[in-house]
């Protein structure tokens, strides 16, 4: 046993040291990105919950999933210092944290996202709210919130492939709706320069759009 503990305290050593080392670097970039003590849980979330949302409007700029999330998280991080900290603390302390967990459950259901985006935030925010409930409070409804997500979390395969057709039929209802708007633009943008509204150019547009429009009806 003797042995064991000799040989055990210097990889014990070890550890410790890598771990201060570690810790030295990554404390004050966190005390810098969200503060400490329990403003620092309610940020993290918050930051969570906003680059998830903001991603969709990002990849649409930048075209890239991982540059776009790269963006919405700097974004999220900037949001989050014009917001007063009392803010923070009186949303993690009321019931208002169930309501934007359910915006994110919800924007995850209702909309694409990419698997590793989605289910990194969610185990980031599983430890949030576990360490919230272990150092602050000890609320049942941060393990709740834990528990809930942890469920999220294991059945997210199965649940997004039962998803993908419905988000399909909305995608293709979406794109032809703007299929139906450029069409729409075309006959205006044609009938404003003079072409006589019984033309064969204009027929062919409005006889898309009735095409279109029965398309939609069978989705």
């Amino acid at each position: 046993m003797a042995d064991i503990s000799q040989t055990l305290l210097p990889l014990t050593t070890i550890f410790m040291l890598v771990f201060n080392f570690i810790s030295a670097m990554i404390l004050p970039i966190i005390q810098f990105l969200f503060g400490l003590g329990e403003v620092m849980f309610a940020k993290m979330f918050i930051v969570c919950i906003l680059t998830i949302i903001l991603y969709k409007a990002a990849v649409k700029i930048v075209k890239s999933s991982t540059p776009a999330f790269i963006v919405a998280l700097i974004v999220s991080l900037l949001g989050i210092k014009i917001i007063p900290d009392s803010v923070f603390s009186g949303m993690m302390a009321g019931w208002y944290v169930f309501a934007l967990l359910g915006v994110f459950i919800a924007f995850t259901l209702l909309f694409r996202t990419v698997w590793w985006q989605r289910r990194t935030i969610m185990f980031l925010l599983i430890i949030i709210f576990a360490a919230f409930w272990y150092f602050y409070q000890k609320d049942s409804k941060y393990i709740i919130i834990a528990i809930v997500l942890m469920i999220f979390l294991i059945f997210d395969s199965p649940i997004h492939r039962i998803l993908a057709p419905l988000r399909e039929i909305g995608e293709k209802r979406e794109e032809i709706k703007a299929q139906i708007a450029l069409k729409e633009k075309e006959i205006n943008d044609m009938l404003a320069s003079g072409t006589d509204e019984k033309s064969s150019a204009i027929a062919n547009r409005r006889q898309e759009i009735k095409e279109l429009i029965g398309e939609e009806s069978k989705l």
